[in-house]
Protein backbone atom coordinates (compact mmCIF):
# COMPACT_ATOMS: atom_id res chain seq x y z
CA UNK A 1 0.00 0.00 0.00
CA UNK A 2 1.42 3.37 -1.01
CA UNK A 3 1.28 6.14 1.52
CA UNK A 4 0.77 9.70 0.51
CA UNK A 5 1.67 12.74 2.47
CA UNK A 6 -0.44 15.83 2.75
CA UNK A 7 2.52 18.17 2.65
CA UNK A 8 2.04 21.12 0.34
CA UNK A 9 4.27 21.44 -2.70
CA UNK A 10 6.03 24.37 -1.07
CA UNK A 11 6.45 24.32 2.67
CA UNK A 12 6.43 27.76 4.28
CA UNK A 13 9.15 28.94 6.58
CA UNK A 14 8.80 30.53 9.99
CA UNK A 15 9.32 33.89 8.32
CA UNK A 16 6.25 33.28 6.15
CA UNK A 17 4.12 32.64 9.22
CA UNK A 18 5.45 35.73 10.96
CA UNK A 19 4.67 37.89 7.92
CA UNK A 20 1.23 36.32 7.63
CA UNK A 21 0.53 37.25 11.24
CA UNK A 22 1.68 40.83 10.64
CA UNK A 23 -0.54 41.12 7.56
CA UNK A 24 -3.58 39.81 9.43
CA UNK A 25 -2.88 42.36 12.16
CA UNK A 26 -2.72 45.11 9.53
CA UNK A 27 -6.02 43.99 8.00
CA UNK A 28 -7.71 44.05 11.40
CA UNK A 29 -6.23 47.48 12.10
CA UNK A 30 -7.73 48.76 8.85
CA UNK A 31 -11.13 47.33 9.76
CA UNK A 32 -11.02 48.96 13.21
CA UNK A 33 -9.97 52.29 11.71
CA UNK A 34 -12.84 52.49 9.25
CA UNK A 35 -15.56 51.64 11.79
CA UNK A 36 -16.10 55.27 12.71
CA UNK A 37 -16.64 56.45 9.12
CA UNK A 38 -19.93 57.06 7.37
CA UNK A 39 -21.43 53.95 5.71
CA UNK A 40 -20.59 54.89 2.11
CA UNK A 41 -16.92 55.60 2.83
CA UNK A 42 -16.68 52.56 5.07
CA UNK A 43 -17.98 50.32 2.26
CA UNK A 44 -15.51 51.79 -0.24
CA UNK A 45 -12.53 51.40 2.08
CA UNK A 46 -13.54 47.89 3.06
CA UNK A 47 -13.68 46.95 -0.63
CA UNK A 48 -10.33 48.61 -1.26
CA UNK A 49 -8.63 46.78 1.62
CA UNK A 50 -10.17 43.43 0.84
CA UNK A 51 -9.32 43.78 -2.85
CA UNK A 52 -5.68 44.57 -2.12
CA UNK A 53 -5.32 41.66 0.28
CA UNK A 54 -7.08 39.24 -2.08
CA UNK A 55 -5.01 40.41 -5.06
CA UNK A 56 -1.78 39.69 -3.19
CA UNK A 57 -2.98 36.54 -1.46
CA UNK A 58 -0.71 34.19 -3.39
CA UNK A 59 2.52 36.16 -3.05
CA UNK A 60 5.16 33.94 -1.49
CA UNK A 61 8.38 35.93 -1.90
CA UNK A 62 9.34 37.26 1.53
CA UNK A 63 10.82 40.52 0.23
CA UNK A 64 7.66 41.26 -1.77
CA UNK A 65 5.49 40.49 1.26
CA UNK A 66 7.57 42.84 3.41
CA UNK A 67 7.32 45.58 0.78
CA UNK A 68 3.54 45.18 0.48
CA UNK A 69 3.18 45.20 4.26
CA UNK A 70 5.25 48.37 4.69
CA UNK A 71 3.31 50.11 1.91
CA UNK A 72 -0.02 49.11 3.46
CA UNK A 73 1.09 50.14 6.94
CA UNK A 74 2.15 53.55 5.63
CA UNK A 75 -1.23 54.00 3.90
CA UNK A 76 -3.11 53.05 7.06
CA UNK A 77 -1.01 55.46 9.11
CA UNK A 78 -1.84 58.27 6.67
CA UNK A 79 -5.53 57.33 6.74
CA UNK A 80 -5.58 57.35 10.53
CA UNK A 81 -3.87 60.75 10.58
CA UNK A 82 -6.52 62.13 8.22
CA UNK A 83 -9.27 60.69 10.41
CA UNK A 84 -7.77 62.33 13.48
CA UNK A 85 -7.66 65.69 11.70
CA UNK A 86 -11.27 65.42 10.59
CA UNK A 87 -12.59 64.90 14.14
Amino acid sequence: MATTTRMPKTAFTLEHFIQRSRCLHLYRRIQRSIRSMDPVTRTELHGWARGDFERNRHVTDINTIKYLYSTGARQVQQMEAQLALSK
